[in-house]
């Protein structure tokens, strides 16, 4: 297994064969999306969807955690505009959701807010059994994003999709696989081997079928696009409410954020 890594990376490529393993690696912020990690993680998955030696990815993250959603600690800060770094997200949704690969969520720990979204678009979604499914997004006072308002409703249904995204909730991982939202549940820390068991799998088949196979069944990605339009309109309305003011106060201060409705 070979590894591209330096002292500052926040997303880490392994290769496996014709695997490629991307690992988030931020571990002393639980792996939250910093401005960053969209970047690195935007030319990674560039880099190994473009790989005709790559026959399936895996997306995982470091330290017995997936991702704790985007580094809220960031969030109006003057160093990217929201619109951009929004917009880096949906270009790492449509890698994964396009690419000519099968893309793995390997799910140890917590997988919240944009964490999650990112492991929903996956084709395939691994937790482990003791994983935090947290969509987390309307207890900051902004809507779901990074497309998970179009992958969830493709896993789960229209109408469960709205049930767990407007609950303020850790979702069980029972419930989660029972609901189709999580396609397998292993023991803690074993996620990783059992991606890259199903990436053997992958392996035996034809690359252009697969490849094939994805574009067929992603269907009418114009429905997708749509949702990116209206997460970015709806997040710049409400980026201005206080409620989401309130709650980035009360991230800091670590208390419970007290919503007004304006």
């Amino acid at each position: 297994m070979t590894m591209q890594v330096n002292e500052t990376d926040t997303v880490l490529l392994r290769r496996a064969g014709s695997f490629c393993i991307l690992t988030l690696s931020r571990p002393a912020r639980l792996n939250a999306i910093s401005t960053q990690m969209r970047l690195e993680l935007r030319d990674r998955l560039r880099e190994v969807v473009a790989d005709p030696g790559c026959r399936a990815i895996i997306l995982t993250g470091a330290d017995g955690v997936f991702c704790s959603g985007s580094d809220i600690g960031q969030m109006g800060t003057t160093e990217m505009p929201p619109a951009e770094r929004l917009g880096i997200l949906h270009d790492i949704v449509r890698l994964i959701v396009q690419a000519p690969q099968p893309v793995i969520a390997a799910v140890e720990g917590v997988a919240a807010g944009a964490g999650l979204s990112l492991a929903v678009a996956c084709d395939y979604l691994i937790t482990a059994e003791d994983a935090r499914l947290i969509p987390a997004f309307v207890r900051l006072g902004l809507i779901p994003d990074s497309g998970i308002l179009w992958s969830l409703p493709r896993r789960v249904g229209p109408a469960r999709a709205n049930g767990i995204l407007t609950r303020v909730r850790q979702m069980p991982v029972d419930d989660a696989q029972m609901l189709g939202m999580v396609d397998l549940v292993c023991r803690s820390g074993a996620t990783l081997n059992t991606a890259l068991g199903i990436c053997q799998d992958i392996a035996l088949a034809a690359p252009l079928a697969v490849a094939a196979t994805k574009r067929v069944l992603i269907g009418n990605i114009a429905a997708l696009e749509q949702a990116f339009a209206q997460e970015l309109a709806e997040q710049a309305s409400l980026r201005r409410t206080q409620d989401h003011l309130e709650a980035r106060a009360a991230f800091r201060e670590r208390r419970p954020p007290v919503f007004r409705g304006h």
